[in-house]
């Protein structure tokens, strides 16, 4: 028994030497390609700067396409306003003209920047109804006072007894 406990020792200690060995070994290999690894760090951060530089002039470019953000809301523009074949029917004499006028004129003021783009609140939902009942209150009142001079005089009666 003591026999393999101390071969397992050596052997251990055999294989601690060897692993340092080899990562003295890695480390002399990693110091000769160095200059290679300082040049290959240099031309990732030359590949990272121009990659960057690159999303920001695209972010330019297409911040200048868009309207000017006034608020936190984003200009949605209005979706086509397009009749099918079907929908125009018998002619086009008969078309009404279009309801949407005012909303298109907003939308282009909206879209020059000139009026902040902001989300329509819908409606708020249905309004609760309350209901009252005639000297409701004036009652409750009366059974808590009821109540308070019930507990003070069984609290005069525990008194008393002691």
């Amino acid at each position: 028994m003591l026999c393999l406990q101390g071969r397992q020792a050596r052997r251990l200690a055999q294989e601690q030497e060897l692993e340092l060995k080899r990562a003295l070994k890695q480390q002399r290999v990693q110091l000769e390609h160095l200059a290679s690894l300082q040049k290959q760090l240099e031309e990732e951060e030359e590949e990272g700067k121009r990659r960057l530089l690159r999303r920001q002039v695209v972010k330019a470019e297409k911040a200048a396409s868009q309207p000017p953000r006034l608020g936190k809301q984003r200009f949605e523009d209005m979706s086509v306003q397009v009749q099918t074949s079907d929908e125009v029917g018998s002619g086009l004499r008969r078309l009404r003209g279009c309801p949407m006028l005012a909303l298109e004129r907003f939308k282009s003021i909206q879209k020059r920047g000139l009026v902040e783009p902001r989300k329509r609140s819908g409606p708020k939902g249905p309004k609760r109804l309350v209901e009252y009942e005639k000297q409701a209150r004036r009652e409750r009142a009366l059974e808590g006072q009821a109540e308070l001079l019930e507990l003070q005089k069984v609290n005069k009666q525990k008194k008393g007894k002691k």
